[in-house]
């Protein structure tokens, strides 16, 4: 039976074969202490992975920022304790043995830093470095910046899940460009969790250059301008703007050149990562790896970037000439290609109208790329509602029927269990017996995912539909229209329109009910549907806070489940 490792190393690279060094430094220091260590390279290059030590595990992920690389370490670790160190250090002896005993002093230590030493005597120190010294504890109310540096951090597993990993809107690579560790310790501290500094637990980073160190200033000051801005957090900000105001006096009192080069740029980065709000477009650089397949198909098109989405997996976007728009899916599900031929299919066999083209998939190392049809068109707007949901309420209807029954559909596959074991004790027969009854109705083609972001209008009335990552050949019948309306007028579900509609009410800006029986939801399955659906949503809500990168926020779906549950299940 194979031994479960005492704690899970993951080292991100973007392509450096230093990273053998670093691999093999871990290996020695578990060695000397006499634990048990997974390592796990997490490799961005495009270059031939190098020759690792045994039993280390390389994972090629899609360049899509450091934060990215870190939380699919995170996701693949298998210890209960997750170490990070860079691509160019190397640990000493001392320093496997030194984090776990660190941890096993207290359990609700979230996590441990250690000290980041000159590795040569070339140039200027990485970072400050104190040699010695005593173990720290940080709590609520410490400077995130003050803790420790992601070169040589480690936490536990599940307590930097439960709070979502490391978000990647932070970090090299990103629109924060650093910082990621920072805004990690700064949603720990806040939760509640105690962090350590343990001074044997020493990991070695080259020097600097003078040119080096003041090239890096401007970014790393900018993420915590960022970190500040993000959380709203005007303490934080005048915290920082302190420091820097000490630096810029201790440097002048020294009359330290140097010193002051770099203060002033960290005020800069700072100030400017404040002040300024980001405007993300997708990165140029990752055109480089377009496949084969794409290229050709884009035959020699302009491509511009557009904005991405980065949650829970960046998802970047290009837009190819007039009429058409690449799509980079990182880390692409099973879901995903599936709703992608779900919707080519629908496209061809019934030709519905709104419907993108593909015109050419290409498979990467870690990425799907998606040449499609541009639509045109605007998203609808909230508060014309009674102008465009009777359009797109008909554009829904049209969507074909499908063989079988719900409960014989992908859709129930994925779904059913999930939503009967996210609710409440008290509602979960209520939820089963309502998914009984959705079960039993003939299935129809779903989006899954229709609300007014991937709806676009066109002229005359025309309606486009974008996004089918979340389709179904097979599911419920009503499931699109009945999220259309919850999200019609906000970008947060609208509970009081499943009141109203389980009492037999209408909204005003639309005949909803006949609609859905149009569908296929009687009036004797109306109720049972409303609350199978939001179970539903509750789920994918959950399943999605899950994944690393996603922020942790209140369940808007679950307390809906909860607070409209019982009035539902009555019904």
């Amino acid at each position: 039976m194979k031994q479960c490792p005492e704690i899970s190393a993951v080292i991100s690279t973007i392509g450096a074969s230093a990273v053998t060094e670093t691999a093999e430094s871990v290996v020695d220091s578990a060695s000397s202490s006499g634990r048990t260590v997974e390592i796990l390279v997490l490799w961005s290059g495009a270059e031939k992975v190098p020759s690792l030590p045994e039993g280390a595990r390389v994972l090629e992920v899609f360049p899509a920022g450091l934060a990215y690389s870190r939380n699919r370490g995170l996701q693949a670790a298998s210890a209960p304790f997750v170490a990070f160190v860079d691509d160019d250090e190397v640990v000493d002896p001392a320093w496997v043995g030194a984090v776990l005993v660190t941890f096993a002093t207290d359990a609700a230590r979230a996590g441990v830093f250690g000290p980041i030493a000159p590795r040569d005597e070339r140039g200027l120190p990485y970072c400050r470095y104190e040699a010695g010294g005593e173990l720290r504890l940080f709590a609520r109310g410490t400077a995130p910046w003050g803790i420790g540096s992601g070169g040589n951090m480690a936490f536990r597993r599940e307590v930097l899940l439960e709070i979502g990993g490391f978000d990647p809107l932070f970090g090299l690579g990103s629109i924060s460009r650093s910082a990621e560790e920072a805004e990690a310790i700064h949603r720990l501290l806040d939760a509640g969790h105690v962090l350590a500094w343990a001074p044997e637990a020493v990991v070695y980073h080259p020097t600097k250059t003078a040119a080096e160190r003041l090239e890096s200033r401007f970014p790393y000051a900018y993420g915590l301008g960022k970190l500040a801005r993000r959380h709203r957090a005007p303490a934080l900000a005048a915290r920082y703007g302190k420091e820097i105001a000490g630096a810029l006096a201790s440097g002048a009192r020294a009359r330290d050149a140097r010193r002051l080069r770099e203060t002033r740029e960290t005020l800069r980065g700072f100030a400017t990562g404040l002040a300024f709000r980001a405007r993300p477009v997708s990165p140029e650089s990752v055109l480089a790896r377009v496949p084969d397949t794409i290229s050709a198909a884009l035959d020699a098109a302009h491509v511009e970037p557009c904005p991405p989405s980065y949650r829970p997996d960046p998802h970047y976007v290009y837009r190819a000439g007039p009429d058409r728009i690449l799509h980079v899916y990182a880390n692409p599900n099973p879901r995903l290609r599936e709703g992608l031929a779900i919707r080519d299919r629908l496209r061809s066999e019934s030709e519905a109208p709104g419907i993108p083209q593909t015109f050419a998939l290409g498979q990467g190392v870690d990425a799907l790329w998606v040449l499609e049809q541009r639509l045109e068109g605007r998203p609808p707007r909230p508060e014309q509602v009674d102008r465009w949901f009777g359009p797109v309420a008909g554009w829904v209807l049209r969507l074909p029927a499908a063989a079988g029954t719900v409960r014989e559909s992908s859709w129930w596959a994925d779904e059913a269990k999930a939503a009967v074991d996210v609710s409440p004790p008290a509602l979960r027969g209520a939820v089963a017996a309502a998914l009984e009854t959705v079960g039993g109705l003939p299935a129809r083609v779903v989006h899954g995912d229709l609300q007014r972001k991937n709806v676009l209008l066109g002229e005359a009335s025309s309606v486009g539909v974008v996004d089918w990552e979340h389709a179904h050949g097979a599911g419920p019948p009503g499931l699109d229209l009945l999220f259309l309306a919850v999200m019609a007028r906000s970008d947060r579900p609208d509970g009081e329109l499943l009141l109203a509609l389980a009492r037999g009410e209408d909204p005003t800006w639309a005949p909803l009910r006949a609609q859905l029986r149009q569908a296929g939801i009687g009036d004797r399955e109306l109720a049972p549907f409303l609350l199978a659906m939001l179970a539903v949503w509750a789920a994918d809500e959950r399943a999605r806070s899950d994944v690393p990168g996603m922020p942790r926020a209140e369940p808007i779906y679950r307390r809906l489940l909860l607070d409209l549950g019982p009035e539902l299940a009555e019904r």
